[in-house]
């Protein structure tokens, strides 16, 4: 008892000095603190006799682990933390009110806790035990678990109870997926991390949203992306059911959900254009229940949006019907005559080309009626002005020449006059035989070379063609580019020499051969006054033009090109048209340069075109005149939009400096390597270097446009420049190649390489370009 009393008192003094220590302490406390000044000996009282008496509850360094954790929050101004339970322990930490700290376990009225990264004791008087959410060892009840995630069938509001007396936080579209945690008349819902409600329009399943259309082929797949399953096709206008849309829209497929790109739309796709066969009306639904609005005549258009028994159409902007005589090809309204000589052209104007000059008194089929007539012309849809009529109009009688010339193979025969449109003219087609018209062609007869002095044909002139081929030399900057010059790589056939018998004298002709109509094969196909190519030049034609062979002679035919004759070889003649048609690709682009004059972006936009690459620079001092105002306007026709520079360097320093040019003509139109398409080197000529130097320069080019902040880049040639004078495995991964190669009868079947673009032909015709247009394929999604 003595030495429990003196253990007593020791603690006691100990304490007593301590509470001293403490109040000193008090004073010093500022930072958090808020008792004030006048309680503070109440407050040391107090602390003392805490301290004291609850160091005297059980034996010292005694702790009981408590059952579980939980959360307290001091509620003394300022409170020790000591390094055991109890005031005779050291101390560790200062807590402030309302500070939190974790509780871990109990000692006769001490704390063992947690706060921050440290631990102490602190007494239990001055930590209160924060109240946590009911919890149980059971799952959530009812009211908490998720049942199933349902999604509403009709736009609705989220309150904050089950009635339209709560307030609306927020507002649900058709076809929201919500977490439903109680079903009722008003579903309880997770909305936001809290528990909400909605009015019971709510499935299990999905909504179907609308109906929609892919307004192009596409695949449906297990997912949403290229790497799923594709599970079926779906063609252009067919109907699916939209469940959720995105960048893949979630569809319903056969019961069940499916996912397909995003090229859907709420509206009906124009399928194609296509034309009445004969009059019919046009009604409000699909059966002649339904009421006449209209009646159209035969040859009337109509867009075609489904077809059936009864075609579904787009008539006056609304959705018709219209009985299914209807036809994608126009039908012969009836067959006319022209009254004159006129020109067919490629389009309803004398912007688009002449390929061909009828006289007067030949028989068109009209297949619409204008100030110009659309008519059939050797097998296309082509374009002839207004004197047309119904009745045959009387042919003229042929002057009779007094003093017919003699078929001698003079020189001295009357030369074909042309007119302003370049065509000959009617009144001088004078021949071996007089003003009579040869048989086989319905024109005039023309003077045919014969073997003279030494056995050499008759030179003969080259016509003026009437706008056949464009000029490959120009005032602006005397050189080929990319939009006149990828001829010079394409393949031509090759003509037999060996057609003439030892002494010099032509083959004789075929007495039995029977003309036809049919088509240049090759672009800038070589017309010789002969059968054989030491014979002069005659003209040059474009491909695709339409000729008739009228004659043959060995391995060469004799042809008729708006009223020119002349020999080609066999084989670079091609008789089906569908050779000729573009290839397939994701998008169809044209090539333009101010060669081209002013272009109508929105009719080429309108043609079907999606990209344009405009010619910008050459060299490095020549800047394209129509640069900047082609890719505005093409810009704003909604084409996407790139650009080319022609490449004249010799070693890498002019590249570079070529390169500079070529970003500045860029700068200055207001372009750089953020807001502008893929930018192509034109690589044509070998600039008076080898192969490997040739490299070495469009590299050093292709380096200097990257520094310039251009990284968007490619390259065009010709296949066979490309092939033969480039070290295309040098060449940095993720060029874009652009490759040109015409589609003559040889590269009917395809390119012949890999490529991302394939300019196939240089005398296309394409609206809002006037003459020949450059047009291009490609096969890449960059464009």
């Amino acid at each position: 008892m003595t030495n429990e009393s003196g253990m007593y008192r020791f603690r006691f003094q100990k304490n007593f000095k301590e509470v001293g220590c403490h109040i000193q302490q008090l004073n010093k406390i500022r930072d958090g603190e808020t008792v004030k000044k006048g309680t503070k000996s109440v407050v040391a009282v107090l602390l003392f006799f805490s301290l004291f008496f609850g160091t005297l509850n059980g034996p010292v360094g005694h702790t009981a682990a408590a059952q579980s954790t939980y959360k307290a929050r001091i509620t003394a101004d300022v409170l020790n933390v000591r390094s055991g339970p109890g005031i005779g322990y050291g101390r560790v930490g200062l807590l402030h009110k309302n500070n939190e700290v974790t509780v871990v376990g109990t000692s006769h009225g001490w704390y063992e806790v947690k706060f921050g990264k440290k631990a102490g004791y602190i007494s239990a008087k001055y930590a209160k035990k924060i109240a946590s959410p009911k919890t149980s060892s059971t799952p959530a009840s009812k009211a908490q678990r998720v049942l199933f995630t349902g999604y509403l069938t009709k736009k609705h509001a989220v309150r904050t109870g089950p009635s339209e007396r709560y307030r609306s936080i927020a507002t649900l579209q058709k076809g929201a997926a919500v977490q439903v945690l109680q079903t009722g008349k008003w579903y309880m819902v997770r909305y936001m991390g809290s528990t909400r409600y909605v009015y019971g329009d709510i499935s299990k399943s999905r909504p179907v949203l609308y109906t929609a259309y892919v307004t192009k082929k596409h695949a449906v797949r297990t997912g949403p992306s290229v790497k799923y399953r594709s599970i079926a096709t779906l063609q252009k206008g067919a109907a699916v059911q939209v469940l959720q849309t995105g960048k893949w829209y979630m569809v319903r497929y056969m019961g069940s959900t499916r996912y397909v790109y995003g090229d859907i739309s709420k509206s009906r796709p124009v399928l194609y254009t296509a034309y009445v066969t004969k009059k019919h009306a046009v009604r409000t639904g699909p059966s002649v229940k339904y009421r006449s609005i209209a009646t159209l005549q035969k040859g009337a258009a109509v867009q075609v949006l489904q077809e059936g028994k009864w075609y579904m159409v787009r008539y006056m902007g609304s959705t018709r019907y219209v009985y299914g005589d209807i036809s994608k090809s126009r039908p012969v309204l009836y067959t006319a005559y022209v009254t004159k000589k006129h020109a067919v052209r490629t389009g309803p104007s004398v912007k688009y080309r002449s390929i061909a000059t009828l006289q007067k008194g030949a028989a068109v089929q009209v297949l619409q009626e204008g100030k110009w007539y659309t008519v059939r012309y050797m097998g296309s849809t082509r374009y002839v002005y207004g004197d047309i009529s119904k009745s045959r109009p009387a042919s003229p009688q042929p002057e009779q020449p007094s003093d017919p010339p003699a078929n001698s193979g003079s020189d001295n025969q009357s030369q074909p006059q042309q007119n302003s449109d370049g065509q000959q003219s009617a009144d001088n087609q004078q021949g071996s035989n007089g003003n009579q018209q040869d048989a086989n062609t319905g024109q005039q007869g023309q003077t045919e070379p014969v073997s003279g002095n030494g056995g050499q044909p008759a030179p003969q002139p080259i016509p003026n063609t009437g706008g056949q081929t464009e000029p490959q030399q120009t005032s602006n900057d005397g050189q080929q580019d990319a939009n006149t010059g990828g001829n010079q790589n394409q393949s031509q056939p090759q003509q037999d020499a060996n057609q003439q018998d030892p002494d010099g004298q032509q083959t004789n002709p075929d007495p039995g051969f029977i003309s036809y109509a049919a088509f240049a094969g090759y672009d800038n196909l070589k017309v010789y006054s002969g059968p054989g190519t030491n014979y002069s030049l005659v003209i040059t034609v474009r491909e695709k033009t339409p000729v008739q062979v009228i004659d043959k002679s060995g391995n060469y035919l004799k042809i008729n090109v708006n009223g020119t004759t002349g020999y080609v070889s066999a084989g670079s003649i091609e008789k089906d048209p569908n050779r000729f048609n573009p290839p397939s690709g994701t998008k169809r682009g044209v090539d333009v340069s101010h060669h081209k004059g002013p272009v109508d972006f929105n009719a080429v936009k309108q043609d079907g075109y999606s990209f344009v690459i405009i010619k910008a620079s050459e060299g490095s001092t020549i800047t394209d005149s129509r640069f900047a105002s082609n890719a505005q306007g093409a810009s704003a026709a909604g084409l996407a939009v790139h650009a080319y520079h022609f490449f004249r360097s010799a070693d890498p320093n002019q590249a570079r400096a070529e390169a500079n040019h070529f970003s500045q003509v860029l700068w200055d139109a207001g372009y750089n390597g953020n807001n502008f398409g893929y930018l192509f080197v034109d690589v044509e000529t070998t600039n008076g270097v080898d192969r490997e130097k040739l490299t070495d320069n469009v590299n050093a080019f292709l380096d200097q446009m990257k520094a310039n902040g251009f990284y968007k880049l490619g390259i065009y040639s010709g296949k066979q420049f490309y092939q033969s004078h480039l070290n295309s495995e040098r060449f940095e991964p993720g060029l874009l190649v652009w490759i040109a190669r015409y589609r003559g009868m040889d590269t009917n079947e395809g390119l012949g390489m890999q490529a991302d673009i394939w300019q196939f032909s240089s005398n296309g015709s394409v609206n809002g370009i006037i003459g020949p247009a450059d047009v291009n394929v490609s096969y890449s999604d960059k464009f």
